[in-house]
Parts: C-alpha cells; sequence; structure tokens
C-alpha cells in the first residue's frame, strides 16, 4: 500500500506543474470588444425590403474577429435569424472569409446579441473590409447612431461607411450611402490575440486533485 501511495504521490508531483502551465495559458486571453458601440439613436427603420447592410473599416493592426452581432431593437429579440459576415477585398474582388448565424439564443451585450465564432478570424493590418448583415423584411435595423465609440483597432469613416444591397441573402454590399453614419445592422466584436477567456477550468482540475490526494492519503493511514 506504502508504495502504491508513493507512486500516485510521484505522478502527482510529476504533472501537477504542467496543469497550472496549462491553466495560466488558457485565462490569458484579453476579453474581447466591441468594434464599435454607442448610446443613442436617431433612426429605427425597415422597409418591408431585405438588405445585406452594415459598413466599411480598416484595420490599425492585426486584431482577431471572435464574435458577429446584429442589431436588437427594442432589446426584446428578432423576428428572424440573421447572417452576418465579414468580407475581404482580393484584388479588388470581394471574398467572403467569415459568417455565421446570429438568433435570439445569442445573448444580448448592448444593443447588439452576439454569436462567438468556432474560430477567431485573423484580420491583418492596413487592409479593408465590410461587414454587412441580411436585415430581412421585419426586424428593425439603425443608421445615425448618437455618441458612437471607435475600438482603437479599426479605422471607421463615418458618412463614407455606409454599405448595403437589397437582397434575402447575404452578399457584398457594394452600394455606398454618403450620409448615413454607418448601417447598424451587423457588428462584431475583437481581440488582439484571438485567445477567448474560458473558465479557468484546468486550475480548478488541480484544486480537486489536492483534496482527493489528501483523501486518499487519510484512506491509507487509516487502513
Amino acid at each position: 500500500m506504502k508504495k502504491n501511495f508513493n507512486i500516485v504521490l510521484t505522478l502527482f508531483f510529476l504533472f501537477s506543474p504542467l496543469a497550472l502551465v496549462l491553466g495560466d495559458v488558457a485565462i490569458s486571453g484579453a476579453t474581447p470588444i466591441e468594434a464599435i458601440s454607442f448610446t443613442g439613436v436617431s433612426s429605427n427603420y425597415n422597409d418591408g425590403i431585405s438588405y445585406s447592410l452594415g459598413f466599411e473599416f480598416s484595420t490599425n493592426s492585426d486584431i482577431y474577429v471572435n464574435d458577429l452581432g446584429f442589431y436588437d431593437y427594442g432589446a426584446d429579440g428578432f423576428a428572424d435569424s440573421h447572417a452576418v459576415g465579414i468580407f475581404g477585398l482580393v484584388n479588388s474582388n470581394p471574398v467572403l472569409l467569415v459568417s455565421d448565424i446570429v438568433s435570439n439564443s445569442d445573448p444580448l451585450e448592448g444593443s447588439f446579441r452576439y454569436t462567438t465564432l468556432s474560430s477567431p478570424l485573423l484580420l491583418t493590418v492596413g487592409n479593408t473590409y465590410y461587414i454587412a448583415g441580411v436585415t430581412g423584411p421585419v426586424d428593425h435595423y439603425t443608421w445615425n447612431a448618437q455618441n458612437i465609440v471607435v475600438a482603437d483597432e479599426i479605422n471607421y469613416d463615418g458618412n463614407n461607411a455606409s454599405a448595403f444591397k437589397a437582397g434575402t441573402s447575404l452578399v457584398f454590399p457594394n452600394d455606398h450611402n454618403s450620409s448615413d453614419n454607418g448601417f447598424f445592422g451587423p457588428n462584431f466584436k475583437l481581440s488582439s490575440d484571438g485567445a477567448p477567456v474560458p473558465e479557468p477550468t484546468t486550475i480548478l482540475l488541480f484544486g480537486s486533485g489536492l483534496i482527493g490526494l489528501t483523501r486518499f492519503r487519510k484512506k491509507f493511514k487509516k487502513g
């Protein structure tokens, strides 16, 4: 019995540093922030026509897109789910880089509901991108938002950023409007390193391992 306990003890202290390292890595990622946020709107609208609409932006540094979102007017849920995607330009031709569906099951943060991507998308510094979301014929979108705050990692040129294209499916929004200070619609959350911030499960496991080892040792002594 003593020999068995010594083996268990050796294995525990051999692998516990690895658990601590993994736990440290798991919690080191930056919390994603909204690309654009605002505290008020002057217009909420839907004319019964579905659009792929959104805005143009460029990057000041390499960033990762962690979440895609869609505007929830009234914060009371959608009539329809919304496809949201980010387009890049390759030789001046639009390419859909990532897309996902935002639905009522996704959490509301500020004015938007966000769905987390299965893998963060890297957007490289100095390039131009477009985010678009399908409005559907019922849910409202907004423009001329008030007190807009733009993340430092991106450039957003208000009146020249609005983009749209009529249609019921997600397409590149190649029409522009120069007077609306962006269409929201879609939004996204970004981080500088792409790593989400999960619960520190490895540290919890490490702690539970210590408890289990203590109980084993007490049982061994009683035996």
